[in-house]
């Protein structure tokens, strides 16, 4: 910079020029001086913080920010009689330690407002069931459901042997290759993945290959709703939770309400409240409203893991059953085509 007679030359009439000015936001000018090959301009003192210091003790209030700017584009003012080349050499000069010196302000103030705009916890994520939080097979620990005389009897005859983790598998739907449905597909061990986008949460379930979708764009639940495995689910958030409302489920004992074989109707209504009660654990309240089969709304709770090591992979409901079916049709379409018939197989 000191070799270079153009460089200097620019330097000394910027300074001159800025000596010119005065403004209370410009710190004067008193000299232009040459040490030892070394040229420096003799400024006057300014006693405070920098703005630079001040901004690392945090966000400034709006109300600073603004003042801060007022400042800056006063001194942009004070340029405005000077020559046009010049003028804008140094507006510019100015401009970019503008931006350079608000743009911190502006972002914190920014990630300030957002902070406290934020509503929306996080509950994305792959989970499992905790068996210490989760009650087994089962939402409700150590006490009985109120059911409906009729569904009390129901449950004696499929629930089997008292001391079993489950219901008789004979009379079990799952078994008979049904759709597990909502709420008792979330009593699987198998692992479940949330996906938050927005106006709707997704739930992607391993158990039974499906997913569940939980609309949050404000929309209402249907009035008259078909019936649907998973039913029609819509959320809106109070404060950190998730709060579900689920109607529309598969009843006429299509479906069980959990793996111990409790009825339930096409009346369910089913309010979840979901929260991540900290990072590494999600909490799931319920409470299920069924007036015909049971005498008054009940609750139930269940618990999640965090499972960053685990992914939601391919399960097929009754694969097995399916691939035997499918080998035993293969057998009987090769016959057919060595001359049977496509139902035995065998020559007419």
């Amino acid at each position: 910079f000191t070799q270079d007679p153009q460089r200097l030359a620019r330097f000394e009439r910027e300074a001159k020029l800025l000596a010119s000015l005065n403004h209370p936001n410009i710190a004067a000018i008193y000299g232009y001086e040459e040490a030892d090959d070394i040229h420096f301009l003799v400024l006057e003192l300014v006693e405070g913080k920098t703005l630079a210091e001040r901004v690392k003790k945090g966000p400034l209030p709006v109300e600073e920010a603004l003042e801060v700017c007022r400042q800056f584009l006063g001194q942009l003012q004070a340029f405005r009689k000077e020559s046009f080349k010049m003028r804008n050499r140094i507006i510019g000069s100015i401009l970019a330690a503008v931006v350079l010196a608000i743009s911190p302000l502006l972002l914190a103030q920014t990630a300030q407002q957002s902070g406290a705009a934020k509503a929306t916890p996080d509950l994305s994520g792959v989970w499992t069931k905790d068996g210490d939080a989760g009650y087994g097979q089962t939402f409700k620990r150590n006490e009985a459901p109120p059911m409906q005389p009729w569904a009390v009897e129901i449950f004696k005859v499929v629930r089997g042997d008292p001391s079993s983790r489950k219901g008789r598998d004979d009379m079990d739907p799952y078994v008979s290759c049904a759709p597990r449905g909502i709420p008792r597909v979330l009593l699987s061990s198998r692992p479940i993945e949330i996906v938050q986008t927005p106006g709707r949460v997704l739930m992607l379930l391993e158990a039974d290959h499906t997913f569940r979708q939980i609309y949050t764009d404000g929309r209402e639940l249907p009035e008259d709703p078909d019936p649907m495995w998973m039913g029609h689910s819509v959320g809106r958030w109070d404060g950190d939770t998730l709060v579900v409302d689920t109607i529309g489920l598969q009843g006429n004992g299509l479906t069980w309400l959990d793996s111990l074989g409790h009825p339930h109707t096409d009346a369910l209504h089913i309010v979840e409240r979901i929260r991540r009660v900290d990072h590494d654990t999600l909490e799931i309240d319920f409470t299920f409203d069924d007036p015909k089969a049971y005498t008054k709304p009940w609750t139930g709770k269940l618990g999640y893991r965090l499972r960053p090591d685990m992914e939601v992979t391919e399960m097929i409901p009754c694969e097995s059953h399916l691939i035997n079916e499918h080998l035993q049709n293969k057998d009987r379409w090769e016959n057919y085509f060595l001359g049977g018939t496509p139902e035995t197989g065998t020559k007419q």
